[in-house]
This record gives C-alpha cells, sequence and structure tokens, in this order.
C-alpha cells in the first residue's frame, strides 16, 4: 500500500489541482489524524484556497458514485496528480447539471482603489461594491457560490438575493457568509472589522471546519476580531461607520495618534506624530477625508502645536 502523500503544499500543482487532492484526503474514510490540522495551515496561507476547495468538493459531489471516496488512501504523487487535474479540468468548465448549463470560472475578477481613491461597481448578479481608499479584492462567481476575496482596507456589499448561492467575503483569517445583506467589511493588518446594516451574516476564524463555530451577527452589530482573541460586539451609529461614503471621519474622543492613523488611509501626504504626548491629545468632531492639512491646521489650534512639513510629511510637535 502506497503512504499518503506529504501533509503540505502538494508539489507540482497549481492551487486548483491542490484542492482537488485535499478534497480528496478529507473525504477519505482512513485519513491521518494529522490531516484537518495540515489543510487547516494550507487554508491559512494558500491564496483563493476556500473558494478551490469549495469548487473542487462540488464537482467531486457530481461525479458518478462509482469513484469510491476510499481511493484516497491509496494515492501515491503521481496519483495524487492525475486526480487532482481530473478535478481541476472538470472545475474549471462548463457544467451540466439536471438540464441547467453553469458557467464556473476560477479566474478572479480584480478590483482596487489607491490612497484617496473610492470607487463603487455592479456586479454580475447585480449586487453592489463600494470599495473605500487604498482596498483590493478579488471577486469569482460559480454556480454555488459568489465568493469575494478582500486582500486589503474596507468595502461595503449590498448583496442581491439568491438562497442557492451564499455570498462569501474572506480576508487574511476570517469568512463571512451572507445571502441578502448590506454589511461592511473592513481588514486591517491587525484586526478585521465586521458591520450589518441589514439582514443577516455570519462570521467565522477561516480556519475552522465545524459548523458550530460561526458567529451570527444582527443588523447594528459591528463585530472587530484580532488574532487569537474572542471577538468583540459592539453598536455603533451606521452613520460614522459609514461616514467615509462621505468623504468623512468621525472622531469622538480617539488619540491623536489614532486620528492620524485614520486619516493617513486617504493621502499621499502623511501626517507624523513622533511625541508621545502629543500622541496621546485627545481629539473629537468630523474631518474631510485627503484633506491632510485642514486637520493638522485644526489640531495646531486647538492644541497649541506647532507643524513642520515637508514636501510628503507634516509633523505636528510641541
Amino acid at each position: 500500500m502506497l503512504p499518503e502523500p506529504t501533509l503540505g503544499r502538494v508539489p507540482q500543482l497549481d492551487t486548483a489541482a491542490e484542492a482537488a487532492v485535499w478534497m480528496a484526503r478529507l473525504k477519505s474514510d482512513c485519513r491521518l489524524p494529522e490531516t484537518e490540522a495540515a489543510f487547516r495551515r494550507w487554508l491559512e496561507v494558500t491564496p483563493d484556497a476556500q473558494f478551490l476547495f469549495d469548487e473542487a468538493t462540488d464537482v467531486w459531489e457530481m461525479l458518478p458514485s462509482a469513484v469510491p471516496t476510499r481511493r484516497a488512501r491509496l494515492v501515491s504523487p503521481v496519483m495524487s496528480r492525475r486526480m487532482a487535474l481530473v478535478g481541476a479540468m472538470a472545475a474549471a468548465v462548463v457544467v451540466t447539471v439536471g438540464g441547467g448549463v453553469y458557467a464556473v470560472n476560477l479566474r478572479p475578477v480584480v478590483y482596487e482603489t489607491q490612497k484617496g481613491e473610492q470607487r463603487s461597481m455592479s456586479l454580475t448578479d447585480t449586487s453592489m461594491v463600494t470599495l473605500n481608499t487604498d482596498t483590493k479584492l478579488s471577486v469569482r462567481y460559480s454556480r454555488n457560490r459568489r465568493y469575494v476575496q478582500l486582500e486589503r482596507g474596507e468595502a461595503v456589499f449590498q448583496v442581491a438575493h439568491d438562497l442557492s448561492r451564499p455570498f462569501v467575503v474572506e480576508t487574511r483569517n476570517q469568512r463571512v457568509t451572507a445571502l441578502g445583506t448590506v454589511f461592511l467589511v473592513r481588514s486591517d493588518p491587525t484586526e478585521v472589522q465586521v458591520a450589518l446594516f441589514s439582514g443577516k451574516v455570519e462570521l467565522r476564524a477561516k480556519q475552522k471546519v465545524s459548523a458550530s463555530n460561526g458567529m451570527i451577527l444582527k443588523p447594528g452589530e459591528r463585530a472587530t476580531v484580532r488574532e487569537g482573541m474572542t471577538p468583540v460586539v459592539d453598536r455603533p451609529p451606521s452613520d460614522v461607520i459609514r461616514a467615509w461614503q462621505r468623504q468623512e471621519v468621525v472622531f469622538s474622543g480617539v488619540t491623536l495618534a489614532e486620528a492620524v492613523n485614520e486619516l493617513n488611509r486617504y493621502s499621499r501626504l502623511q501626517i507624523v506624530v513622533a511625541d508621545s504626548g502629543v500622541a496621546s491629545l485627545k481629539v473629537a468632531g468630523v474631518f474631510q477625508t485627503g484633506n491632510s492639512e485642514a486637520f493638522v491646521r485644526s489640531m495646531a489650534r486647538i492644541h497649541g502645536l506647532k507643524v513642520r512639513q515637508s514636501e510628503n510629511v507634516i509633523e505636528l510637535t510641541r
């Protein structure tokens, strides 16, 4: 009997083919104890892994029952490549099921904004998405799901209702699943925020495979998730969360350092606060995005600060 291939990235395969191999491993009655842990690691480090794994699973379930699941334990690296190629090919072509013809597009459509730019667009199912500054996401639609990978930044999604195809947004480590819903997702280096305005969404850690560990958000709630920590849920005013759609930011008692970090997202002219005492000053008010000079003038006047400006930097000091 040939051993199961090494539980890591499958050599010489693209991601779609790897997904087919992982699907076969997980469906095997004789999978190794460490298979699920290795699969979770693969999901965490591989772009588009969840979408392609789901597609491979759909194709597998459409195949005739003559293909036995337990064959997975006999797969050698060579056999894996052959089986994965079949799965990848099947997932990439037009599929005919029950008299219907469905195009399965495994190539993503990429949308991106630069600093200070915002964009709104209609997706192929009439869902609407609005991208905030410095945001990048990719969109893939298939017969069974609508999938968005948010690489960085922030976006509001107004999802067209389709019970047969859940709308899924993934960040680096979180997965949001919705039906007919309006919600926001923001992915920063240290945390992910999900705010629900209407409908219902489920939030879960991307590497979790159990169906019992998701968090259901209610309209008006916002979940903030940091790596390795329990999500924190609050209910901020929606007009504050969505102020950027009016080209504004709203601060209520945040530190100057926090306010500067937020405003720097919208402008190539960066504000710098090196003094810790200055950085801890409190800020409240409504400010225009992309207008760093106006914010700096306001802070200098209110707190008696000095301003020093070079070509692309404004520094606030005592």
